[in-house]
């Protein structure tokens, strides 16, 4: 049966496209002079390590990031009555460079008549824009469990004053993992890890309601790691990296569960802390493999740093 969990973004800034340049003053001229939409933006430091292509982390990467954006037109002067993102064509094609330049293909203009538009904008840009005639344009991302999806807060400018910040968040969950033998006997016990770890029964779909209702549904399935290791370290200080997967958030404590599975120990279910797992926030779970069990532990970093949970027995 197709579950469906919400929850409404709250930002956790990790890109900042910021309106700071002299390209973004207001121009002069006559009221009917069009004024360029011009953003410039960069990416803030953050304290987690994250890795793979599909992270995005704390620097810019090394090539264009590909985004998207809506906008929603006032239909008066006053600001007070937009169409709340209806009867959308299209979504603009949007990058940002290396330098943190956005640039809008088509070049966008601000309304001649000084009304004030909204835009919003959400990472990656392959996400499906879908236009609604009674009801707010949507945009649904197919969760593979390696691509970060974001969404920005909404911002709202007019001619004679540009938009502000537009902050991205994550809407996702990380969950990184890694493993250790606590002796070469239980190295040798369990033998090498010889599949992707997988995080049990996870939603594949999430969609955007512009601009900032997120549901995630769909039938439940398996989400891989990212790293297939075919190795077990013995040396707890050098523990095998397992890679990392992106999945819905759990606003309410909840039970993961991952499978494991090495050479001579077989497949084996693992339960994780019965806790909260949030969206923007990366969970480091280790594995310590033992010559009775494997127990695992948790704690927290943040794509914010905490201990989380205690050791769980899995026979």
């Amino acid at each position: 049966m197709t579950s469906m969990k919400k929850m409404i973004l709250v930002p956790l800034s990790i890109l900042l496209l910021a309106g700071c340049s002299s390209d973004n003053e207001p121009q002069s001229g006559t009221t009917t002079d069009p004024v360029e939409i011009k953003l410039t933006g960069g990416i803030q430091s953050i304290t987690a390590t994250t890795r793979g292509d599909g992270v995005i982390s704390g620097t810019l990467p090394a090539s264009e990031l590909s985004i998207s954006l809506a906008r929603n037109n006032a239909l008066n002067i006053d600001a007070t009555t937009y169409q709340d993102y209806k009867n959308l064509s299209s979504s603009l094609a949007a990058t940002i460079s290396t330098a943190g330049a956005i640039t809008i293909t088509p070049t966008e203009y601000y309304l001649t008549n000084s009304y004030s538009t909204k835009l919003v904008g959400w990472y990656p840009s392959t996400g499906t824009f879908t236009e609604q005639t009674d009801a707010p344009a949507t945009v649904t991302f197919a969760l593979d469990g390696s691509t970060d999806v974001m969404l920005s807060n909404e911002v709202v400018g007019s001619k004679s004053s540009p938009s502000p910040a537009m902050t991205f968040a994550h809407l996702l969950t990380q969950i990184q993992i890694k493993a250790y033998a606590e002796s070469p006997a239980a190295q040798t016990l369990w033998g090498n890890i010889t599949a992707a770890i997988k995080i049990k029964s996870q939603e594949p779909t999430c969609t955007v309601t512009l601009p900032a209702a997120i549901d995630f549904s769909g039938t439940a399935a398996d989400v891989p790691m990212s790293i297939v290791p075919n190795a077990l370290s013995a040396d707890s200080e050098s523990p095998t990296d397992c890679g990392y997967a992106m999945i819905p958030p759990a606003t309410a404590s909840t039970q993961l569960q991952i499978e494991v599975t090495t050479a001579t120990g077989g497949t084996i279910t693992l339960n994780l802390p019965l806790q909260a797992y949030n969206a923007s926030h990366a969970y480091t779970i280790t594995l310590l493999f033992r010559s009775t069990n494997v127990t695992p532990s948790a704690s927290m970093t943040d794509w914010t740093s905490e201990t989380v949970g205690t050791p769980v027995e899995a026979q």
